[in-house]
């Protein structure tokens, strides 16, 4: 089967690179990269970020060892808010109650 990942990459660099234009220091943390990158990220006109789409592979890889997803991954079956909570705020993924 042949995956087309090119339009979740574009979307996913959108919204990282306006992330990066409203706050740089969570746009870095957010997509692991140093504040350069970021800056460089919050730069990228329109026009340049529609090149991704000729990139069918995903961009966008997990990036949290086994153990951690499997903690996810259960919390979220188990439909517990609080377990999710402490999971995205111990991954650097603050979120408001």
């Amino acid at each position: 089967m042949d995956w087309d990942f090119s339009k979740v990459n574009l979307e996913y660099l959108i919204r990282a690179r306006d992330l990066t234009r409203s706050d740089p220091t969570a746009g870095g943390i957010v997509l692991g990269v140093s504040d350069e990158l970021g800056q460089l990220l919050s730069e990228i006109s329109p026009r340049e970020l529609t090149l991704i789409t000729q990139f069918k592979p995903p961009l966008v890889a997990p990036r949290h060892a086994a153990w951690w997803w499997r903690r996810l991954l259960n919390a979220l079956q188990a439909g517990n808010p609080e377990e999710l909570r402490v999971i995205l705020d111990h991954a650097g993924l603050f979120i408001d109650p």
